[in-house]
C-alpha cells in the first residue's frame, strides 16, 4: 500500500459539534496545491 502525505501549516484550532451534543476539537490546516487523484470507496476496496 502506498503512503499518502500532505504538507500544511497549522493555522489554529476550532471545534465541531454533532447532533448528539458531542464536541470534537479540530485542527485547522492550510494546504496549497493539494489535488485528489483517486478515491477508493468500500465497494472498490473489496474487489
Amino acid at each position: 500500500m502506498k503512503e499518502i502525505a500532505l504538507l500544511g501549516k497549522k493555522i489554529g484550532m476550532t471545534r465541531e459539534f454533532y447532533k448528539t451534543g458531542q464536541l470534537v476539537p479540530v485542527t485547522v490546516l492550510k494546504m496549497e496545491k493539494a489535488r485528489v487523484i483517486n478515491v477508493i470507496d468500500i465497494e472498490k476496496k473489496r474487489l
